[in-house]
C-alpha cells in the first residue's frame, strides 16, 4: 500500500499533536522542518531544542548548530530549576565525569547493537 505525501504529513502532524497536546503552533523560522514548541522548564522544551539542533545539522549550518546547543543548554537549566531546584548543572557534570571514568576504566562498557 502506497501512502501519499499528504497522508504522511497528516500522520506526522497527528503524532506531534499527541507528543505536544497543548501546542498547535509549530516552529519553522530558521528550520526546514516544522518543530513543535515546547514549554520552558519541561522535557518538551529539551525535545524542541534537540529537534532544532538536528535540523540545523541537516542544513550543515555550524553557526545555527551552536545557537541550538546554547538553547539546549538553557533548556537543561530551565528543567533543572523547575524539577530539581536543589541541583545545578555542576551536579550533572560530576555525574557525567563519573560515567566517563567508569567507561575509561573498563568497569562499564558501551552496549553494541
Amino acid at each position: 500500500m502506497d501512502i501519499s505525501e499528504l497522508e504522511m504529513n497528516e500522520c506526522i502532524t497527528k503524532i506531534k499533536s499527541q507528543i505536544f497536546p497543548n501546542k498547535k503552533k509549530l516552529s519553522t523560522g530558521y528550520h526546514l522542518t516544522e518543530i513543535p514548541k515546547g514549554n520552558f522548564g519541561e522535557v518538551s522544551k529539551i525535545i524542541e531544542e534537540a529537534l532544532e539542533l538536528q535540523d540545523a545539522e541537516k542544513q550543515n549550518n555550524a553557526i545555527l548548530c551552536l545557537c541550538e546547543l546554547s538553547d539546549l543548554y538553557g533548556a537543561f537549566i530551565g528543567y533543572l530549576e523547575a524539577k530539581f531546584p536543589q541541583f545545578k548543572l555542576v551536579d550533572i557534570q560530576k555525574m557525567s565525569e563519573a560515567t566517563n571514568r567508569a567507561f575509561e576504566s573498563g568497569q562499564r562498557t558501551p552496549r553494541t547493537t
